[in-house]
């Protein structure tokens, strides 16, 4: 036996055997539920029983009325066949042609009669229409206009002027002031001013006057010339409203008759299918078929066992142990030789028995000697004299002592470690011995 002893690894299950034996488990599952979920029922509207196999398993249903359910059935069942019958007599009045359409049916409006309808207003017939003033007309009126409002005024004005000259010279006479003098051509000079500043009013007033009654002149045409075209307008849109009045009430027509003509399309074909459907009212008038109503019954589900689950998670559990051997068993050989090649080149070691003292078992050292660690590791430079930087495999100074007692916790005795493995050795083979002997 090799490094990697510790038994053969389990055999894998055999797939066909596994798979009949779940199927066997869900065979005896199902028979087990119909057992207990199929139990003959007795009510007053009669029986429920079932025919058994040799194993319970219910194989047939037999249902039996009680006599006033049973002359229920026959009595549905006559009247089943008396409809039956009278649909076969009213299945011969069921046309067995096409439908077609009545022939006095509206026709279709493919457009619309016009003729009598008033035509679009499209323009404006502006040849009676005055024409639009400009900004210069109505001049000459405004002048003759102007110059008759300044004539009125001055013919208003004049005898007041008249009248104040008179005063005025008077009052210079009374005053003996002579003609010809500067003080009476001053009071005159004021008149004359005076009497200027009245009449430039007067014609300012004329012209204000004047300028009013051109633009009253200019408004009177454009007003005209507005009425004209809005009664154009008007005409228009009473031709407008004409048209589409006759418009919709085409319209109207060719939706009544469309209507019309659905109408009795519709009647029609509601004609031809009443024989049909009376045939399948009379056929759908189904009488009630009288039942035997069990009491409520507490389902079963009786599940099979996972038997294929159950076998591999027992052959993974074996292989996952196998598994586990061979791993501790090659980490324990790995240590053995890394030690036992450390220590190849010593040329003895004192081992005589009559050199020892307080000599006793070691039967517990294969058991630590799964536990300790064993690493991978290179000395530090300059630890070791001659050592090379090389990695080695083996446990720490530190953790031989802890797990075995022996040694100072800095080195290993080269007589210790072939001790320790010497002993692990050998348990391991008597274990691996017994192991073969339970196979």
């Amino acid at each position: 036996m090799g490094k990697g002893g510790g038994g053969s690894a389990p055999a894998a299950p055999d797939p066909v055997k596994t798979s009949e034996a779940q199927a066997d488990a869900y065979i005896k599952a199902a028979k087990q539920s119909s057992i207990l979920n199929n139990l003959s029922q007795f009510t007053p509207y009669g029986n429920i029983t079932f025919d058994k196999d040799e194993e319970g398993v219910p194989i047939a249903q037999r249902v039996s009325l009680s006599p006033a359910q049973q002359a229920a059935f026959d009595a549905q069942t006559q009247l089943q066949g008396t409809l039956s019958n009278a649909a076969a007599q009213l299945a011969g009045s069921v046309p067995t042609g096409p439908f077609g359409l009545p022939t006095n049916l509206p026709g279709y409006t493919t457009g619309l009669d016009l003729d009598g309808a008033p035509d679009y207003m499209r323009s404006l017939n502006l040849a009676n229409v005055p024409n639009a003033p400009g900004t210069g007309d109505f001049s000459a009126d405004r002048n003759t206009y102007e110059q008759a409002m300044f004539n009125r005024g001055m013919s208003l004005m004049r005898p007041e002027f008249e009248q104040q000259g008179r005063d005025t010279r008077q009052m210079l006479a009374d005053r003996g002031l002579p003609i010809t003098g500067e003080a009476y051509n001053t009071e005159m000079d004021r008149l004359g001013r005076s009497q200027g500043e009245q009449m430039g009013r007067i014609a300012a007033d004329a012209l204000a006057a004047g300028a009013q009654e051109q633009s009253r002149m200019y408004g009177l045409g454009t007003d005209a010339r507005q009425r004209a075209i809005a009664e154009q307008l008007q005409q228009g849109q009473i031709s407008q409203q004409a048209r589409q009045g006759i418009i919709s009430e085409e319209l109207q027509n060719a939706q009544l008759a469309q209507q019309a003509r659905q109408a009795m399309t519709n009647e029609a074909l509601l004609q031809y299918n009443a024989p049909a459907q009376g045939v399948a009212t009379l056929l759908g008038a189904s009488p009630r078929t009288p039942t035997v109503q069990g009491g409520n019954i507490y389902q079963q589900g009786v599940q099979a066992p996972d038997v294929q689950g159950n076998i591999w998670n027992s052959y993974n559990s074996q292989l996952n142990a196998y598994n586990q051997r061979q791993a501790n068993n090659n980490s324990m050989w790995s240590g053995i030789g890394s030690i036992v090649g450390s220590i190849a080149s010593i040329p003895g070691i004192f081992s005589d028995r009559n050199m020892k003292t307080k000599v006793r078992s070691a039967d517990t050292i294969l058991n630590r000697m799964e536990k300790i660690p064993i690493k991978s590791w290179q000395y530090k430079p300059g630890s070791v004299p001659g050592d090379n930087g090389a990695r080695h495999v083996g446990p720490m100074a530190q953790d031989f002592k802890g797990f075995f007692g022996l040694g100072d916790g800095r080195s290993i005795p080269v007589v210790d470690a072939v001790g320790v493995n010497m002993a692990a050795t050998q348990q391991l083979a008597r274990k691996v011995k017994r192991m073969e002997a339970r196979r």
